[in-house]
């Protein structure tokens, strides 16, 4: 039986080279910019993962289709600014938690609730290690998603396991080569996924 992939924020970059990496697998997709698209293998779906109600009905969907879930990738995310901590705004700040924390927790706790077992893929990135000068914002945001792997290992594990994938620039290391690796950690056996793995240089 094929694997039901569920990805956020697949429709550019990192993302869609993940979408096009999968393609074999049953695969869900959920973005603001979404085109709305089904077929026997695919379910696209415009939504907003910060909007508890869209993460909602999203898997409503996606297991009225295929009955399971199987992988979540979080991975819709954003910059945001590199600027000092104290020039940020209360719109910036919102913007990026809200997306970045509040719309993968809500992906996460909808996932989980349908996982009998299963994988869960935080991207995470060297910021999730790391401080860096003028990165505040987006570094605590990536720090959260390491908290949260470890949690959902703490609290699930073995029935559903975490693992962060942590890039550096996507200059230093390519979104497909990212892609292959995410692929790579679906066809492990669980016992083989550890929780962090970081991939190139700085961010």
């Amino acid at each position: 039986m094929k694997k039901v992939i569920v990805i956020s924020g697949a429709n550019k970059g990192l993302g869609l080279d993940i979408f096009k990496s999968l393609k074999g697998y049953n695969i869900a997709t959920i973005s603001r910019t979404n085109e709305e698209y089904e077929d026997e293998n695919t379910l696209m779906i415009r939504g907003d993962i910060t909007n508890r109600n869209d993460s909602g009905v999203f898997f409503y969907r996606v297991y009225d289709k295929w009955n399971r879930v199987d992988v979540l990738i979080n991975n819709a995310g954003m910059l945001g600014e590199f600027k000092p901590l104290t020039s940020y705004n209360e719109y910036e700040i919102d913007c990026l938690l809200n997306l970045n924390i509040a719309g993968t927790f809500y992906m996460t706790q909808e996932a989980i609730k349908l996982m009998k077992e299963g994988l869960i893929i935080n991207i995470g990135s060297t910021r999730s290690i790391t401080g860096a000068p003028n990165k505040s914002l987006y570094t605590m945001s990536k720090f959260a998603l390491r908290g949260l792997t470890q949690c959902i290992n703490a609290e699930y594990n073995p029935r559903i396991y975490s693992t962060i994938v942590c890039p550096g620039n996507f200059k230093t290391v390519s979104t497909k080569e990212i892609a292959k690796i995410i692929k790579m950690l679906i066809k492990l056996p669980k016992e083989c996924i550890v929780p962090e793995i970081i991939i190139g240089g700085k961010l």
